[in-house]
């Protein structure tokens, strides 16, 4: 995708319809055709990165045993790489650009796509679960919202100095959510 490229060059404030166009050498009415707001244009870009290091293939297996499927969803929203110097500090500028004092527009639309993505896999994995009997359907929205709140106080408790929390003691806590969850339904 040219507007990807753009972006991996330039950077996300540089794409514009404008400039994705001219960088895939099609008319602004073509591209607008598939894309027709900048936010569409956008949401698409990000969608293709959550979606390229976002692996369904275990979560969704229902011959894979239930504790590998729910730790492989903990390791997708808990990276190992979060635990590398400096990958917690980029991972809290994120946050900060997009909800600080002076936050960028495609800062905040950057957050606002990536965020909606990962709820969006989060929400099919869990309605995975749900058409296997293992999580009740009217519990998916709040399992969901859950989950990631849980993730991201977690992941901003292990930032904090002086914190006991660890990323791996972030992924034990979120494994014990989604286990009690789906121990719930299954009673």
């Amino acid at each position: 995708m040219a507007a990807s490229s753009l972006a991996d060059r330039d950077g996300l404030e540089a794409v514009t319809v404008r400039a994705a166009a001219h960088e895939a050498g099609v008319g602004i009415g073509t591209l607008r055709h598939y894309f027709p707001t900048q936010r569409d244009l956008f949401d698409a870009i990000v969608e293709r990165r959550v979606d390229a290091v976002i692996d369904d293939s275990i979560v969704l297996d229902s011959t894979a045993p239930i504790d590998a499927r729910i730790a492989d969803m903990v390791r997708q929203f808990l990276p190992a790489d979060l635990d590398k110097p400096g990958a917690l500090g980029l991972w809290f500028a994120y946050y900060s650009t997009a909800l600080g004092p002076t936050p960028s527009v495609a800062s905040q639309q950057l957050l606002t796509a990536a965020a909606r993505r990962s709820h969006q896999h989060m929400r099919r994995w869990l309605r995975n679960f749900a058409n296997e009997g293992l999580v009740a359907d009217d519990m998916i929205d709040d399992a969901n919202e859950t989950a990631i709140a849980l993730t991201v106080g977690l992941t901003l408790e292990a930032l904090t100095p002086g914190s006991p929390m660890t990323i791996e003691r972030g992924r034990i806590l979120l494994a014990q959510h989604f286990s009690e969850l789906l121990a719930k339904a299954v009673q």
